[in-house]
């Protein structure tokens, strides 16, 4: 048996965590009663109807608050003051007002009406945004969660009112609408807290609640879902004595609701409290209890061990998988990422290897890490330029975070004073608001380049592979895409008089066909009658629209708007007869409150996205893809990634996974690690939300048209274009209106247009206004046509006169004397539909004999389909710069990593410091200074001096980075302890590069 399984020192570790616990329980006192302390915003309050994502999951947004203001109220003229009494509300006109009184108070009715609809948002608006500048000016202090569980009830003697179940959120502005997007913390779960409300009091049963505690983030995954009210139920029959009554309702509790237990989720602003520490104690405690081995950490704290057992316990409790993802600017492999993950688990790290392997470049990009997560680093070498070529290593951008002393000579050192500058004066203009947003938006371009890159090398892979890969256009070229293109570039003299486009692969005539067009004498093409008859009619008539009188320069911006019209609907009707439904359900108003719901498809395909991305190129197969898998295997990832679970039980989440008999494999293998079962729950989340967006499209009448057999990244790909689609027939709505509004104006009453038909009509309307210019179009055409019968001796005598005096009845009748002598109309029709730039040049451009190509018109034709097949799927040089965009998208992302760790790594050091340490700062700097100028007695004094403002402003610094013969400043003793451990490792011959257990001891978290 171990020393730390040893039966009294358990005990005593035990007794040592429980006074720990009843320490902090003493200084925390509960809050049973929503007061001045916490601010509450209900998710759910008739005045203000929210569109709240109860299936919301971690990382993901819950509910938009519009950006909302209050109108002021129409002024009152000074000139009707005396004729508005104002004393009352509404205000009232008195009596023998003028018509302008009467009007203003219309006026005022009519703000009225609307204010009363926006205040409600307004107030909301502005509540949530007083909450964003709390949390980011305090917020150490403050919290917020999103709540659920109100408990109004009386508890023994004390009365309760508040909510028992929480979830971390945040709050952020989307710079494109000003709106507040509420955010459920990212890898946060549901919380219990009935034990820190109602402790102590009569008639709770901390005992009945406790399997809840358990279980309660496996079986919901935020504190809106659906299943909260059945829980409620189960914990009020389980943990009180007395009768609740459990409402499943969502709404804003009414006064009159004693002795009850609803959902009633709201947003709430509070006091951080002491409660998490006392459950980081109880978790100890169960721990313990559960039979888990002592931590060295904890023992330690009672009794001291030997050097082989703390080592021993480290190595059966280092986790492969790290707090956070690494931002290392520069490039990285595998072996990189292990050490940081060694560094985040251990005190102790060695990494060694010859000269020019790269252990200069990974401590850069360590240091880089590290400073973005808030951790203290200290980095010392016997010689200062080792130091100096480090610190050279690192982004500019992080340069400022590492205070160097190296080379102290006389007059002091001159990066000390710079950097201790740069750090005083970043802290004098601090924002912590604007740090924040800075660092939103740079976490999401560089998620936004990841995500370009890794389909930038999709594109990659399939353009090298479809090189290699046989295509058959025609029976004629079949072959690798270079070998069909130099088959068609040799042709190109013989074949390729056909010009394009092509619609169909196959000619719709043979060569013989073609070549009877060439053989038999043409009769004159002269119009139909009917087409005589439109002209006349474009040339001088009106339409009797009721838009004839409007007038020419009021139409010049009239029709903008009319074309926009039409050229939406012919975008939905190319979309096909659903997104027509769809657009004439939306034009009449059928489809109420459906399609305010489907604007969420928006948020469930952000997350299908994001998701896709994260599994990237892996290969990962599920058999089941519900969401209580999401649940079941995300649960099983948190615990595999905590390191918490013990390898001999078998955990509820592993019967949670196990109980679903689905079997999940990344790239070929099974998911037995925390890394690949995170890509599992990526990989599930993605596909939970297009099949939730499925179901919300369907109810607007839209299918989602996927296969069981697509692939993910498919599934993603066909949300996203159908999503498009239905915005841009929702986007009809916007487009009636602006062209209604236009008219508005000038025309005093339209008719209603409900359905994409009328949308049309009215488009083309507006459109034929434009008949001026046609009308002039129709009389050229009539001039022409006239002079061309003239000269030509086929055409009967008067047909031109018929024309030139408008006589229609006289052209159709002298037009019925001229006989077709051959069907070559008929088939030039036949070949417009098909090759309509070939019937256009074969019935215009009469220098080309024609003929001389009859021998070879289908091969010209499989010729020409193959090209323009080719140039369709893909241009021969469309993939050259494929290799300068790969490595100008890992410069930006090696750029945004920079600024993105610089940023969380000033808004870490920045936050934790006070002017006292300012102050300390600067004063170290001045006392090492003129250490470096005294003499030996005078330098000993500043030294101390020195030392002494070092012990209030070491701590926040980053980053140090000094020779040995400095660590001294900061830890005489660790500096001792520094320079045997160089002595005991420094050989000739060998390069050992590593962190001492000293230095991993100097770096450590934030404080508090």
């Amino acid at each position: 048996m171990s020393a730390t399984d040893d039966s009294e020192l358990r005990g005593r570790v035990r007794r040592l965590l429980e006074f720990l616990r009843e320490t902090v329980g003493a200084q925390s006192k509960p809050i049973r009663q929503y007061g001045t302390d916490a601010r509450v915003e209900w998710l759910f309050d008739d005045a203000r109807p929210l569109d709240v994502n109860t299936d919301v999951a971690p990382g993901d947004v819950a509910v938009r608050i519009p950006r909302t203001s209050i109108e002021q109220p129409p002024g009152l003229p000074a000139e009707l003051e005396k004729h508005i009494d104002e004393s009352t509300t509404p205000p009232t006109v008195k009596a023998k007002a003028p018509a302008e009184a009467h009007e203003w108070l219309h006026a005022w009715a009519e703000w009225s009406l609307d204010d009363r609809e926006r205040r409600p948002f307004a107030e909301l608006f502005r509540s949530v945004d007083l909450m964003l500048h709390d949390l980011g000016t305090q917020p150490e202090s403050l919290e917020l969660v999103i709540a659920s569980g109100y408990l109004d009830a009386t508890i023994g003697d004390q009365r309760v009112a508040t909510h028992l179940i929480t979830q971390q959120a945040s709050i952020s502005r989307e710079d494109s609408t000003g709106d507040l997007l509420v955010t459920v913390a990212p890898a946060s779960t549901p919380r219990l807290e009935d034990v820190q409300i109602l402790l102590d009091l009569h008639g709770f049963d901390r005992a009945g609640s406790k399997s809840l505690h358990r279980s309660l983030s496996e079986l919901v995954s935020s504190s809106l879902s659906a299943d909260i009210p059945r829980l409620l139920g189960q914990w009020s029959s389980a943990a009180l004595k007395q009768p609740l009554t459990v409402i499943a309702d969502h709404d804003k509790p009414v006064s009159s609701t004693a002795d009850t237990l609803r959902m009633s989720p709201a947003l709430v602003l509070r006091k951080r409290g002491s409660y998490a520490l006392a459950s980081y104690y109880e978790a100890m405690l169960a721990a313990l209890d559960a039979g888990a081995p002592v931590p060295v950490g904890l023992s330690q704290l009672v009794e001291t061990h030997e050097d082989n057992t703390r080592r021993d316990w480290l190595e059966s409790h280092v986790s492969d998988t790290p707090s956070a993802e690494p931002l290392f600017p520069l490039p990285a492999n595998r072996a990189q990422a292990g050490i940081y993950n060694r560094v985040m688990n251990d005190t102790g790290v060695v990494v060694e290897g010859p000269p020019g392997t790269g252990k200069t470049h990974t401590i850069a990009n360590l240091m880089s890490a590290l400073m973005a997560q808030g951790q203290r680093i200290l980095v010392t070498s016997e010689k200062a330029q080792a130091l100096r070529v480090l610190k050279d290593k690192l982004p500019a951008e992080l340069q400022d975070l590492c205070v160097s002393v190296t080379d102290m000579a006389r007059g002091g050192s001159a990066e000390l004073d710079e950097s201790v500058s740069t750090i005083a004066t970043r802290k004098a203009a601090f924002d912590a608001t604007e740090s924040a947003r800075k660092i939103r938006s740079l976490a999401a371009k560089r998620m936004g380049t990841k995500e370009r890159r890794y389909k930038l090398t999709k594109q990659m892979s399939l353009a090298r592979s479809s090189e290699a890969e046989i295509h058959t256009f025609s029976p004629t070229y079949s072959g690798t895409l270079a070998s069909i293109v130099t088959t068609l570039n040799s042709q190109q003299d013989e074949l390729g008089w056909i010009s394009g486009p092509l619609h169909t692969e196959t000619a719709p005539v043979d060569n013989a066909t073609f070549a009877s067009l060439f053989t038999n004498e043409q009769a004159p093409s002269l119009p139909t009658a009917d087409e005589i008859r439109s002209l006349f009619a474009r040339a001088g008539t009106a339409s009797g629209s009721m838009f004839d009188d409007i007038d020419p320069v009021q139409l010049q911006y009239i029709l903008p708007s009319a074309k926009a019209l039409t050229d939406r609907v012919r975008a939905i009707e190319s979309f096909g007869p659903h997104y027509t439904a769809l657009a004439d359900a939306i034009l009449s108003g059928a489809l109420g409150t459906l399609w305010s719901r489907a604007q969420t498809v928006s948020a469930m395909l952000s997350v299908a996205v994001s998701s896709d991305a994260a599994v990237g190129s892996h290969r990962v197969t599920t058999q089941v893809t519900t969401r209580q898998a999401l649940n079941s295997f995300d649960a099983l990832a948190k615990l595999y990634e905590s390191g918490s679970f013990d390898a001999t039980r078998t955990s509820s989440e592993h019967v949670a996974v196990d109980g679903l008999d689905a079997r999940a494999t990344v790239d070929g293998t099974d998911a037995t690690q925390a890394t690949e079962l995170r890509l599992v729950v990526s990989h599930l989340r993605a596909l939970v939300a297009v099949d939730d967006a499925a179901h919300l499209l369907r109810s607007i009448g839209i299918e989602l048209p996927i296969d069981p057999a697509d692939s993910r990244e498919q599934q993603v790909d066909t949300l996203r274009t159908v999503w498009n689609q239905v915005l841009a027939t929702g986007s009809i709505a916007t487009a009636r209106d602006e062209l209604v509004g236009a008219l508005g104006a000038v025309v005093p009453s339209l008719p209603p247009v409900t359905t994409l038909a009328e949308a049309v009509a009215l488009a083309d309307d507006i459109t034929a206004l434009s008949g001026g210019s046609d009308a002039s179009t129709a009389r050229d055409e009539l001039t022409n046509l006239a002079e061309r019968l003239t000269s030509d001796p086929t055409a009967p005598d008067g047909l031109a006169d018929a024309i030139r005096s408008g006589d229609i009845d006289d052209y159709e009748r002298l037009v019925s004397y001229v006989q077709p002598q051959n069907n070559n109309t008929d088939l030039l029709d036949a070949l417009a539909d098909h090759a309509p730039t070939l019937a256009r040049a074969l019935s215009e451009d009469t220098t080309i004999d024609w003929s001389a190509f009859a021998p070879a018109f289908t091969r010209a034709w499989a010729w020409r389909w193959t090209k323009q097949s080719i140039e369709a799927a893909q241009q021969p040089d469309q993939n050259d710069n494929l290799d300068a965009e790969l490595d100008a998208l890992d410069h930006e992302i090696s750029s945004l990593t920079a600024q993105l760790a610089a940023e969380q790594a000033w808004q870490e050091c920045l936050q934790r410091m006070t002017s006292r340490e300012v102050t300390a700062l600067r004063a170290y700097q001045e006392n090492m200074s003129n250490a470096g100028l005294g003499t030996s007695s005078l330098a000993q004094r500043y030294r101390v001096a020195a030392r002494a403002a070092m012990q209030d402003g070491q701590i926040v610094v980053p980053a140090w980075v000094m020779p040995i013969a400095q660590v001294s400043v900061v830890d005489s003793a660790a500096a001792e302890r520094v320079r045997r451990c160089h002595r005991r490792r420094s050989q000739p011959g060998r390069d050992h590069q590593y962190v001492p257990d000293v230095v991993g001891a100097a770096r450590h978290r934030r404080r508090g």
